[in-house]
């Protein structure tokens, strides 16, 4: 029933028919994961985002930054590697759903 109403046809004219529109959803939505993860770090780390009860990576940016600044300087280096980890690992990961869900990309091999 949903593929013959108009509103399905017009997104699969601007999606492209080579690939299914919940393929590319999908790969949209590991890219935006990743983005989740910065927008959070960043917003927490300046003191917009999430306050201080809840753990976030931005806040151990945060106050490793400001009490172990010349004490410890490898204290806040930890929840810098894990967000670049964590936003690097969805990058790739959604790179490798890309490649497996996209048959222009199976085609060219």
């Amino acid at each position: 029933f949903f593929t013959q109403k108009p509103a399905y046809e017009m997104l699969r004219s601007l999606v492209g028919s080579e690939m299914c529109i919940r393929d590319r959803f999908l790969i949209m939505l590991t890219a935006f994961v990743g983005q989740a993860i910065l927008t959070e770090a960043s917003l927490s780390y300046l003191g917009m985002g999430v306050q201080e009860p809840t753990a976030a990576w931005g806040l151990m940016l945060q106050g490793g930054a400001e009490e172990y600044a010349e004490s410890a300087p490898w204290v806040p280096i930890w929840p810098g590697v894990a967000i670049t980890l964590a936003v690097f690992g969805f990058n790739l990961f959604g790179d490798a759903v890309r490649d497996v869900l996209d048959p222009k990309l199976r085609s060219q091999t």
